[in-house]
This record gives C-alpha cells, sequence and structure tokens, in this order.
C-alpha cells in the first residue's frame, strides 16, 4: 500500500540526501556556471510481508570532464624500437 508512512520515507530520503551532499550541491553549482542539473529517483517495490521497499537516488555532476584520446594503430607495422 503507498500510504503515508511510504510518502513521508521518500520525503524523508530526499532530505536526508540532500543534507548529505549539501557543500557538493554548492560546489556544482559554482562550478558549472550555468543551470546544475540535479535529478531525483526514487523506486517503490511491494514487500511479500506488505511494506514497501523504498530506494531514492540522488545524482548529479559535480564537475564537467571532458577528454578524448586519438591514435593511429597499424597491427603489421614493424616495431621501430
Amino acid at each position: 500500500m503507498f500510504g503515508d508512512k511510504t510518502k513521508q520515507k521518500i520525503v524523508d530520503q530526499v532530505e536526508g540526501l540532500i543534507t548529505d551532499y549539501t557543500a557538493d550541491l554548492d560546489f556544482a553549482l559554482l562550478k558549472c556556471g550555468e543551470t546544475l542539473s540535479l535529478s531525483i529517483n526514487t523506486k517503490v517495490k511491494p514487500t511479500d510481508d506488505g511494506g514497501n521497499d523504498v530506494t531514492t537516488t540522488l545524482s548529479f555532476t559535480k564537475e564537467k570532464v571532458s577528454d578524448s584520446q586519438n591514435a593511429y594503430v597499424n597491427e603489421n607495422q614493424e616495431q621501430m624500437f
């Protein structure tokens, strides 16, 4: 059943995650220089005993990382050294 206790647990989990990551969220917001994309996802799964397993996930990018590597490889080329 999706009742008041389940709703309150979701609210508590979201609040807990935001509290735990406040410093990181502040850093990310200042670092991104634009709009910080923040995702909060909650899954509720009924259990065999009539309860609910509630999992809430917080996702955000602390720093934008962009990197690449490029190389040419020829497997037939002889080793030079």
